[in-house]
């Protein structure tokens, strides 16, 4: 078994990811390497078009709780950006 969460929940989020990677958005990559803890994912997030950001790539990571989904995962950007950055990316994202 994947290091971290419970079967269920592992079993969860491989499906979100498997969909993710079938019809991924336009503006972001999925990540989570098979062969790493399924509750840890790094995602590559584009810049969204018409902004300062435009043509910009961003590394976000996104930590799963192991009582997912009943808790939210943790977001945060491994690449350095303004806080108006990851506003208008937390926008597009959402």
């Amino acid at each position: 078994m994947v290091a971290g969460g419970s079967a269920l929940h592992l079993w969860r989020l491989e499906r979100e990811l498997d969909g993710l990677w079938a019809d991924p958005p336009e503006w972001c990559v999925p990540g989570a390497d098979a062969t790493e803890d399924r509750l840890r994912w790094q995602v590559v997030v584009v810049g969204p078009e018409g902004s300062p950001y435009d043509g910009g790539v961003f590394t976000v990571r996104v930590e799963f709780p192991r009582d997912y989904p009943f808790k939210a995962p943790k977001v945060t950007f491994a690449t350095k950006v303004s806080m108006r950055g990851a506003l208008i990316a937390w926008l597009v994202v959402v």
